[in-house]
């Protein structure tokens, strides 16, 4: 076959891919759930831009052993994703997460957020949602949470800094070789290029975040920021683990100013345990507290009771025009949904702090 030959085959086989538009969210996760060995074995990146299309962001990349198809998989089913001219939802997806974090970057404490790269992996089948792990010059920085709404618009859910962000391979690694669950001769790489496919992220809600990881013939648990071993391995997320119907921080929403407080924390300043709960269900009934300066912590039963988990409050901040968002100090900060906060867990004074009033 001559050349004009074989350029003229790769030129309609181009047209046919495009035609067919992106996966659909159904269709993305039905790929999540074949065997893991299916899974590309490298990081999947565009070389060039489709005619007609935004390219991505160059800071945008994807994890290692994660299909194009489950970051880039479209929210909304019956879009169409072949009109010409039209952004696919992996040019969305990427377009809403340069500008949170671009709008970030200007507040206090995310300085380095103007220079991070990051990487995406949604958080499992049936959740709509993604991981963005930020990286600053090679180390962690931060992390934000993207979920699909119901109205089919994607929603900033939760967002966090330091060096040990919410699903970090790094903090799981430290944890599997500390309790000699892989060898200690295993380098980061070596493990992760072997061990990522078989990696299982489970993303309930802000406080039900873990790994499950094969260890031997069984699998086991592991929080998605402490990189703590649960001790009940029984634990699945329930069928409407959705996260559809949480409502964040939109497109066109800005970060307010945020209130802030110097945290205590809950395992040396204890009263939280004897305390009757502060009667905090608003974001107006809970800045009074902060303004005043007073500590506060967060207490959520976890996973049926089998776990209590207390979170020191560093402050809160409502974005202009979005969600109000609750921040706890938990190996770095953690920005989570004040509504979903309320509905999970209970405020508790620190001594001093009556629990009718600020």
């Amino acid at each position: 076959m001559n050349r004009t030959a074989l350029w003229t085959a790769a030129l309609l086989a181009l047209v046919v891919w495009l035609a067919a538009g992106p996966l659909s969210f159904s269709q993305a996760e039905s790929l999540l759930a074949q065997d893991a060995q299916d899974s590309l074995a490298g990081p999947a990146t565009r070389m060039k831009p489709e005619t007609g299309r935004a390219s991505l962001d160059k800071r945008y990349t994807i994890l290692p052993g994660t299909r194009p198809a489950e970051v880039l998989a479209d929210f909304t089913a019956n879009e169409p994703s072949d009109t010409p001219g039209a952004p696919n939802a992996g040019t969305v997806l990427n377009e809403h997460i340069v500008r949170w974090i671009d709008s970030l970057a200007g507040q206090k404490g995310f300085e380095g957020w103007k220079r991070a790269k990051w990487t995406v992996a949604p958080l499992g089948p049936g959740t709509h949602g993604w991981i963005v792990l930020l990286t600053d010059n090679g180390r962690e920085t931060g992390y934000l949470i993207v979920s699909a709404a119901e109205n089919g618009t994607l929603q900033l859910i939760e967002y966090g800094t330091g060096e040990h962000p919410l699903f970090s391979t790094r903090t799981l690694y430290r944890t599997l070789v500390q309790h000699a669950i892989i060898p200690a001769s295993m380098s980061y790489q070596a493990w992760l290029d072997s061990a990522e496919t078989r990696l299982r992220r489970l993303y309930t809600d802000a406080f039900h975040a873990v790994w499950t990881v094969p260890a031997g013939n069984n699998r086991i648990l592991v929080d998605a920021k402490t990189g703590e071993i649960r001790t009940f391995q029984n634990y699945s997320p329930s069928s409407d683990s959705s996260l559809l119907g949480l409502h964040g921080a939109a497109f066109e929403h800005t970060p307010g100013t945020p209130i802030e407080v110097t945290p205590s924390d809950p395992y040396e300043e204890i009263a939280w345990l004897t305390r009757k709960a502060l009667p905090i269900r608003s974001y107006e009934e809970l800045t009074p507290y902060l303004a005043a300066g007073k500590s506060l912590t967060f207490v959520c039963e976890c996973f049926g009771g089998r776990l209590t988990l207390p979170l020191p409050v560093t402050g809160a901040l409502r974005w202009i025009g979005g969600a109000a968002f609750i921040a706890f100090e938990q190996e770095g900060r953690r920005f989570v949904l004040l509504d979903e906060a309320v509905s999970l867990g209970q405020f508790y004074p620190t001594d001093g702090i009556s629990s009718s009033s600020p």
